[in-house]
């Protein structure tokens, strides 16, 4: 779209957080993205199985799931993610 100039009649929604897309919304040439957060499900998974190697099954819930929440990015956001991509990659 960026390419062949009709962004105006484009719109672009991504999904995830690839340095790209963020990019993207940071520029306007995509309107939002979707991000699954995987940092924080290998974080959450990491603690909640030393818990549960020391006895505590307490977070377990009567499912048995445990929800990492979606984050959306846009313009009002997208400043913020990035410093916070960034700095998760030790820049």
């Amino acid at each position: 779209a960026k390419h062949a100039g009709n962004l105006k009649e484009t719109t672009i929604i991504g999904f995830d957080g690839d340095p790209i897309t963020v990019v993207g919304v940071k520029e306007g040439t995509i309107v939002v993205t979707v991000v699954q957060q995987p940092e924080e499900w290998g974080y959450q998974g990491m603690k909640d199985m030393a818990k549960y190697l020391e006895g505590d099954k307490s977070f377990i819930t009567a499912n048995k799931l445990i929800i990492v929440a979606t984050k959306i990015i846009d313009p009002s956001n997208v400043d913020a993610f990035w410093a916070e991509l960034k700095q998760r990659q030790g820049k």
